[in-house]
């Protein structure tokens, strides 16, 4: 079964939504920082945010750059965040997956490219069900 979405882009009134999924990313890694507000409000402006919909209702989205950098690759599809909210994560993560790689496709590429925090236990095991880890980011606090 094909499943049907709306992809838009991402404005000011999502920003509640983007800065409460990047708390929770941040909780789930145990990374001690603060959402940095002024970098969602550009991401939006960027388009960089794609909400993703059906019927109406705003199931998650996701936060993309275009030609982006990483180690030993260039000019990538990075995936820097992917977020449901937590009433649709067992049915319609696919859903997002399925936007994801019809938006990476539209804009002309093959591969995505993106990474997961171990610690972010549910994200992980999904991830890793869609491909093989390439690398993983290592973080040690001293």
């Amino acid at each position: 079964m094909k499943l049907t979405y709306e992809l838009l882009d991402a404005t000011e009134l999502d920003l509640d939504m983007i800065i409460q999924a990047e708390k929770e990313t941040l909780e789930f890694e145990n990374r001690h920082m603060e959402v940095n507000i002024e970098k969602i409000k550009q991401a939006i402006q960027d388009k960089e945010i794609k909400i993703v919909a059906n019927k109406d209702e705003k199931l998650g989205f996701f936060w993309v750059k275009l030609n982006h950098s990483i180690s030993y690759f260039e000019d990538v599809f990075y995936v820097q965040l992917t977020y449901l909210k937590q009433q649709y994560r067992k049915f319609f993560y696919r859903f997002v997956l399925e936007a994801i790689k019809d938006y990476a496709k539209a804009n002309g590429y093959t591969e995505i490219f993106g990474d997961v925090f171990h610690s972010n236990i549910d994200s992980f095991k999904m991830h890793s069900k869609l491909a093989e880890p390439i690398y993983t980011v290592f973080r040690a606090t001293i």
